[in-house]
């Protein structure tokens, strides 16, 4: 017969943590920006509250009559319809900043509205950069061999050349590299 000691029992407890936060909150946040305002009619808000009360049950393992906003502030969670809301208003702040905010006029674009309202700095124009993707790689990797160390048979054929001799000045301590520039024949540590 298995008996759960405090051990595995904590184990557990983390892995229902981790699977609710990582899993299931995802889930129920995916696509928020969209279906936010639904989030606010009290049956959906009473339904997203239930799902928070069982994994905080599970979380930490607590009578079923304890109060549901005091297991979520021991597990540290804001309460599922307002993160719902948050998660929203930071997709459409992302989308906004990279000026790809459509606003369709349904219910879900009056979150512009609702961000003007609550945080006006929101709707302040900010600095847009396109990514770009380069593929070429413009440098070479080489890893000589200890012989060729030693013979000194390397050939530096580029005008810089970073290197490092792998050590580590201790374990959490940083690694030595140095750059070597063939044009003035300096090195800079």
């Amino acid at each position: 017969m298995h008996t759960v000691t405090s051990k595995t029992w904590g184990t557990s407890l983390k892995v229902v943590h981790w699977i609710y936060m990582a899993v299931i909150r995802t889930m129920l946040t995916y696509a928020a920006v969209i279906w936010w305002p639904r989030a606010r009619y009290i049956t959906v808000s009473k339904q997203l509250t239930h799902v928070q009360r069982l994994a905080c049950l599970y979380i930490i393992a607590a009578m079923r009559t304890t109060p549901t906003a005091a297991m979520e502030l021991l597990v540290g969670l804001v309460p599922l319809p307002t993160f719902i809301q948050q998660e929203a208003m930071m997709a459409y702040y992302r989308l906004h900043a990279a000026s790809q905010w459509v606003d369709g006029g349904g219910e879900h674009a009056k979150i512009s509205q609702k961000m003007a309202q609550l945080m006006p700095l929101s709707q302040a124009r900010c600095d847009r950069r396109v990514p770009k993707y380069y593929f070429d790689k413009y440098f070479t990797v080489q890893i000589p061999s200890r012989e060729q160390w030693i013979t000194q048979q390397i050939i530096l054929s580029d005008e810089i050349v970073c290197f490092t001799d792998g050590s580590c000045r201790g374990l959490s301590g940083p690694s030595g590299a140095a750059v070597y520039t063939q044009d003035d024949d300096q090195k800079y540590m």
